[in-house]
């Protein structure tokens, strides 16, 4: 897991806009207590390796992003999603030592919290084979 996850770190590291939108950055699984929003997290939902007839490696993961807002419009969100979704659905990632097969967006979910936290929530399915 620790190439995936690096994967997505280098991904979100070389792109501009997205980091713009993440003002404080993307953490792996949470950020540090009283990190100022805006800022998103990664963290692996599940994870299921395949073995194939021909000798194919494969690993089946789910990733699921969320995204942390506090302004009063969702415009800041939105923007957040669209940068996230531009680099990650359909996306390229390089992972050591593996071969991306695919990376698609499987859900969405939009929500607002009791504090007025609107929390964006984004899961990917990544399938990528061993070299």
């Amino acid at each position: 897991m620790d190439v995936l996850f690096k994967a997505i770190t280098t991904a979100f590291n070389a792109n501009a806009a997205m980091k713009a939108a993440l003002v404080n950055s993307l953490h792996q699984t949470e950020a540090p207590q009283g990190t100022p929003y805006p800022y998103g997290t990664f963290e692996l939902i599940s994870s299921e390796p395949q073995r194939t007839f021909g000798g194919g490696e494969y690993e089946y993961d789910i990733i699921s992003f969320q995204l942390f807002s506090e302004s009063d419009s969702t415009d800041e969100i939105d923007t957040m999603y669209n940068t996230t979704d531009a680099v990650y659905d359909k996306g390229t990632l390089t992972i050591t030592g593996y071969t991306l097969v695919s990376i698609l967006r499987i859900a969405r979910d939009l929500s607002k919290d009791e504090d007025g936290v609107y929390i964006y929530t984004i899961d990917y399915e990544v399938i990528y084979k061993k070299d």
